[in-house]
Parts: C-alpha cells; structure tokens; sequence
C-alpha cells in the first residue's frame, strides 16, 4: 500500500526542498572540468555551503560509474538509503539524482570525476568549518531560546564563568582570549535576551563594550552595542530588541573575522544547554557538526579534542539524566581554559 503524502517525514520534505535548490548545472560544469577562476571558485563554495549540494555532487560521482557499466533502465538513478549515524537503525533516504542529469556528466571518466572529488574536497571543508564556526548565535541557540521554561531552568547566577577581570585586547589585535569571551558573551546575551532578563543584557552588552574599549578599530562593532545598551536600559523587549543584538553580533563577527569567537558562541551554548538539559541542542545537525569540525579540523590541543569526543560519543547515544552534567562538565571545563579562568 502507498504512503499517503501525509506520511512522510519531515526530512524527507526538508531534503527535496534543499534538493530543489541545488545548481544542477553549476555542479555538473565543475565535474566536467569546465570551470576556471570565479566560476570554479562560485562551485566550490556551494558545495562547501549546502549540503543538498554535496550530496547531489558525490551522489553523481557514484552515478556516473553506474552509467558507464550499464545502460540506462530508469527515469531515475536510485541512491542506497544509508545509516543515519546520529539515530542508529534509521536510514536517511537521499533524493534521487535524475537520470538526464547524470547522463550529461558522463564526458568525465568516474575515476577522473572521484579524483576532482579529491582535489576540490579541502576547499569545500574549508568553506564548511567557515559556514560552522560563523554561525549566528540566534541559530546556534534556537534549539535553547524556543523552550518556554527557559527562564525558569536558569539558576541565578548562570552567566558567571568565573573568569579573571580582563579589560580589552591589544591595539594590534585581538587574542584568542579576547575573542573567545566575546563569543561566550554573545551566546549568553541572546539567552538573556531571550528570558526577557533586561537587566542582566544590560550587564553582558557593557562587558562586550569592557572588552571592546581598547580597540580603537572596533568603532564599528562598539556603536551597534553602546545603541543595543541604550534600547536596553529603555527596556525595550521583543523581536526588534533581539534583532539589534543579532545585527552588532554580525558586525562584530565581521571585524574579528575569528574561529575563536565562535568556539565561544558554540561552547557557551552547549554548557547552556547541558546545563537546562535540552536535548534538542544535542541532537541537532548543527551541532553535530560544530563537533565534527572541532574534533578534526579544530585545531585544538589533544586534551580539548578529548574532550569534545566525549560530548560528541554521549550526544551520538541520545543525552539523559547524569550525561547533561558530564557534558556540563566538559564545556566549562574548554571555558575555563580558554576563557583564561
């Protein structure tokens, strides 16, 4: 019997929607080698920043081996359902490539088109790890800000990382302390915001602005939050207030230009999430991906990256009970380190 419409779920949904977008013709350009310069470069970047993109692109590599041995027997080139790693005993069923499509990038030999794979796959990690440690704290929080008993989960006292008074980098740069408490303050201004705690947002913005004020090429990102401050202390509340903050976080994201502001942003959020035990937080693929890049391509010291295996292992498993406090753990502890407690 068919699967009503209604059935399917909401990935499946989610995957044709991300599929539907894909540049068919851009990816099958680059795999027949007829991209140079901006053209390539443009390629590159949307595998790195979709993944519909690559899946389409490794998909066809795949594609293209099957077409070269056989015939054409059907409207569509079936992809496997493979093992979603993150639900054991699930399986994500990929969007078929269509078969006009792949048949327009047999002029490549598949050997030749794994080996473009090869080739172009460390840029296209690259522009990943960027996409992942530039993310806005308004969508790394999002699984934390949507719970209605958000407010009520916080203990007082939560924004207290129980680091050293530190005023301001240096007037050549920015240092990686510097940087990583931003971040922290940017995860912890966005929940504070979001648990309509004016005062406390009050307190979090003039720390950003302490840590600001001996950058005098900062001017930028200092004015978005001393204007963020002054809608503040008018308590204004709500979406537009949420929108200043998340519009002075991407100024100063633009300045920094830091993978250590969103190491901040991203371990904040997750000591937040163990802390209030949102498990969403850890079952989403962002977050699933921070981890990856942090572990692989982080580079963290051996005993940081040990670590985030844990965290990595546990979220894998499904997080409950005393494995939010093991995890709790585990980010404070990289705050700690990194926050120069």
């Amino acid at each position: 019997m068919a699967m009503g419409l209604e059935h399917y779920p909401g990935d499946y949904w989610e995957e044709m929607a991300a599929f539907d977008e894909v540049d068919l013709e851009l990816i099958g350009a680059l795999m027949d080698g007829r991209l140079t310069g901006a053209e390539r470069e443009r390629a590159i970047k949307l595998l790195g920043e979709s993944e519909a993109a690559f899946e389409v692109y490794t998909d066809a590599v795949r594609a293209r081996a099957d077409l070269e041995e056989e015939e054409e027997e059907a409207k569509v080139v079936p992809i496997e359902p493979r093992l979603d790693k993150r639900q054991p005993g699930r399986r994500r069923w990929l969007v078929g490539v269509p078969a006009a499509a792949a048949a327009a990038w047999v002029g490549v030999p598949a050997a030749a088109a794994a080996a473009l794979l090869v080739a172009v796959l460390p840029s296209v990690q690259a522009y990943r790890d960027q996409a992942v440690f530039a993310a806005a704290t308004t969508d790394i929080t999002l699984p934390l800000t949507q719970r209605g008993d958000l407010r009520s989960t916080l203990r007082p006292g939560w924004e207290d990382r129980s680091w050293s008074v530190m005023r301001g980098g240096t007037r050549a740069g920015f240092d990686s302390t510097t940087e990583f408490r931003l971040g922290v303050r940017a995860t912890d201004l966005r929940v504070a915001l979001a648990t309509g705690d004016a005062e406390r947002a009050r307190g979090l913005t003039g720390e950003v602005l302490d840590l600001l004020q001996a950058m005098p090429v900062a001017d930028g990102a200092k004015a978005k939050y001393q204007g963020l401050r002054s809608r503040i202390e008018r308590r204004e509340t709500g979406e537009p207030l949420i929108a200043a903050a998340s519009d002075a976080e991407k100024t100063l994201n633009e300045f920094l230009d830091s993978r250590w502001f969103g190491y901040g942003k991203w371990l904040a959020a997750g000591e937040l999430a163990a802390r209030t035990g949102s498990a969403s937080f850890f079952a989403s693929g962002s977050t699933s991906r921070f981890l990856r890049a942090a572990i692989g391509r982080g580079r963290l010291a051996p005993s940081d990256v040990e670590l985030l295996r844990q965290v990595s292992v546990l979220a894998g498993q499904g997080v409950d009970g005393e494995e939010f406090d093991t995890i709790r753990q585990n980010f404070a502890e990289l705050i700690r380190r990194h926050g120069g407690g």
